[in-house]
């Protein structure tokens, strides 16, 4: 609410706060390959686009870049699901809430 009381960002060398909080929230979830190379890929989608289109576009395209490489595909496993009891048989649930023994 009290953003516009601020003034230029650039006055007080907070242009890049915003980047720098992105990528502390984004930091903790870069702990494999796969993950990296999907930051680096809309990385550099978006500063390749940024000399090029209108600003917004580098972000969209570089968040499509994010929403591609999540997109289901056919080699990966489905997730897990309830096992069938034993032949036939459903499985019962408890009513009461307690752990079956």
């Amino acid at each position: 609410l009290r953003g516009n009381a601020l003034g230029d960002p650039r006055r007080f060398g907070l242009d890049a706060a915003a980047a720098a909080a992105f990528v502390a929230l984004l930091w903790p979830r870069l702990s494999s390959a796969r993950p990296r190379w999907v930051a680096v890929g809309g990385a550099a989608v978006a500063a390749a686009l940024v000399p090029l289109s209108p600003a917004g576009v580098p972000v969209l395209a570089a968040a499509t870049v994010g929403v591609l490489a999540g997109w289901p595909s056919g080699n990966r496993p489905a997730p897990a699901t309830a096992q069938p009891g034993p032949v036939g048989e459903p499985v019962e649930k408890p009513v009461d809430g307690s752990a079956e023994r």
